[in-house]
C-alpha cells in the first residue's frame, strides 16, 4: 500500500469493514472485504468509525466527513444524486435514470461501482417491485444489509414484499 494511504477497520454487526482515506479525503469503504489490513489509521478514519458506529445506532447522523470518490463522469453525476435522497426516502432506478438522462441498468452499474457505500448512498436507489441490488449481489449478505439500512432510516420493509 502507498505510504500516504491509511487504512481503519470498523468493527460492525454485520463483520469488519474497511476504510481507506488519504490522511485528507475518505476514498473507500469496504463491506466485503474480510482479508486483514494494515490498520494504518489516520485522525480521519477514527472519525470516519466514530461516526458510522453512531450511524448504525441512530440513523439520524449525518456524516460530515470530507470524500473522495473516484470514477466516471457519469458515475459522479449518479453519486451526486444519490447524496441529495433525503433518509427514509428512496428512488429507483428508472427514477434516477430519468432525472440523469440516462438508462435504468447504467444507474444500476453506478451503484454497483460506489467507492463509498454509506456516506454515498446507494442504498437508497431501489427496483420498481423490489429492493434491487446491492453492491452486485441480490440475495445474501448484502441484500439483507440493504434491507437493515433501509428499515434504519424508517423505509417501511412492507413497500419491498417482491424479495
Amino acid at each position: 500500500m502507498h505510504a500516504s494511504l491509511f487504512q481503519t477497520r470498523i468493527v460492525t454487526p454485520f463483520g469488519r469493514w474497511t476504510v481507506t482515506d488519504d490522511g485528507q479525503h475518505v476514498l473507500g469503504i469496504d463491506y466485503w472485504n474480510d482479508s486483514q489490513c494494515s490498520q494504518n489509521v489516520s485522525p480521519l478514519g477514527k472519525e470516519v468509525e466514530r461516526q458510522v458506529l453512531a450511524y448504525l445506532k441512530d440513523a439520524r447522523v449525518e456524516f460530515d466527513v470530507p470524500i473522495a470518490p473516484q470514477g466516471t463522469d457519469f458515475q459522479m453525476r449518479v453519486w451526486q444524486l444519490m447524496q441529495a435522497i433525503p433518509k427514509g426516502t428512496v428512488l429507483t432506478y428508472g427514477d434516477a435514470a430519468t432525472a440523469l438522462n440516462s438508462a435504468a441498468r447504467a444507474v444500476g452499474g453506478a451503484c454497483k461501482a460506489n467507492p463509498i457505500p454509506l456516506i454515498i448512498p446507494c442504498h437508497r436507489i431501489v427496483a420498481k417491485q423490489s429492493i434491487g441490488g446491492f453492491s452486485g449481489k441480490t440475495k445474501g449478505e448484502t441484500i439483507d444489509l440493504k434491507m437493515f439500512l433501509l428499515q434504519h432510516e424508517g423505509v417501511l420493509s412492507a413497500k419491498f414484499t417482491g424479495i
